[in-house]
């Protein structure tokens, strides 16, 4: 069942379709798909490591670090509401190619657990429908004491090439035992299980990962690692806080956190796995109380892909989860951020 206000699907708002591979490129950068990993100095107090201008709100580039993992999400309760919803406009180089949507629904007990839902769903632009149609959709339901994933749900297409609906069930509850089950359903080739080896650590999907990224309020230059499931396969990110700055949506001018990340795919090994190559990214959280992702940025082989907020509501109760990571000093005056890159400027329109 979808949480109430759920944007896509009958009944409910129509988009635009962009290539497949941006899309999957635009969810495993920037919805942090599944690729929380703390990279952090082997030292007690850690420095940023993310280049660029911050000053002139461009965002940053975190580069991997292969030092020990020094620190990992914090389990506690997840940052969010029941009700709780966003929705956001993708684009690259200025043209609209999706939108992507998370809700919250009611508190449900799975598998002895007390969980909420968390629903995401990715459609594509009309203009890009043209060359593939995606409408994937991603259920996670989320220890309300913990944080961590109980149980993913994930109903996505296969590939570019391949338009086969693919059905992915993973049960995080052995994570502790340094495996879980990958479970795949193809209505072509039968049922698969296959067998991901992680760390023992904490094992996040991309959509708690997303909620204890937002929780996370910490110091410029603190870094953070996890270990995330995004559907099928495991990413390792590195997240580090970038700085503070102004974001301009089409909620308004808001004051946000910035955090800059790099994500690297993992074998079922649990290994790195280089031949996918590094996924760079940042992220803008509203610096208030409901600390809402604002935009997201993604950098893809097809340029720049940018998710921005169109849509917000609060949800109705108490929000679950509170903030965690000791918090950081606010600058007197920030500036705004303007991740557009040349790719963008060069395909806006002249002006008079």
């Amino acid at each position: 069942m979808r949480p109430a206000g759920w944007p896509f699907g009958p009944g409910g708002r129509t988009f635009p379709d962009v290539k497949l591979v941006v899309i999957r490129s635009l969810i495993l950068a920037v919805g942090c798909a599944a690729i929380v990993a703390c990279g952090s100095s082997p030292k007690p107090t850690t420095t940023a490591t993310s280049s660029g201008d911050p000053a002139a709100g461009n965002g940053g580039k975190k580069d991997w670090q292969d030092a020990a993992i020094e620190m990992r999400p914090k389990a506690q309760a997840p940052y969010i509401t029941p009700g709780e919803r966003m929705t956001f406009n993708a684009s690259i180089h200025g043209i609209d190619i999706a939108n992507f949507a998370m809700a919250a629904g009611e508190l449900t007990d799975v598998q002895g657990k007390k969980t909420v839902v968390v629903q995401a769903g990715v459609q594509s632009s009309k203009m890009l429908s043209i060359l593939k149609k995606i409408d994937d959709t991603f259920t996670t339901w989320i220890d309300v004491g913990s944080g961590r994933p109980v149980l993913f749900k994930g109903h996505e297409l296969a590939g570019l090439d391949d338009p086969v609906i693919e059905e992915t069930t993973v049960d995080f509850t052995t994570s502790a035992t340094g495996n879980v089950h990958v479970a795949l359903e193809r209505p072509d080739s039968g049922k698969a299980d296959e067998v991901q080896e992680n760390t023992k650590e904490d094992l996040l999907d991309f959509q708690s990962f997303f909620l204890v990224m937002r929780a996370w309020d910490a110091p410029i230059g603190a870094t953070l690692t996890a270990d995330v499931l995004r559907s099928r396969y495991m990413w390792r990110t590195q997240l580090v806080v970038g700085g503070y700055e102004n974001v301009v949506t089409q909620l308004g001018s808001l004051p946000a956190v910035r955090f800059d990340g790099v994500s690297r795919r993992l074998s079922r090994k649990g290994e790195i796995d280089m031949s996918q190559g590094d996924r760079h990214y940042s992220i803008w959280v509203s610096d208030d109380a409901d600390r809402v992702p604002l935009l997201m940025v993604a950098k893809t082989d097809y340029g720049d892909v940018k998710m921005e907020i169109i849509d917000y509501a609060a949800g109705q109760g108490k929000r679950l989860g509170t903030t965690w990571g000791g918090g950081g000093k606010r600058p007197a005056e920030r500036p705004t951020a303007n991740p557009a890159t040349a790719s963008d400027k060069a395909a806006a329109p002249a002006q008079p």
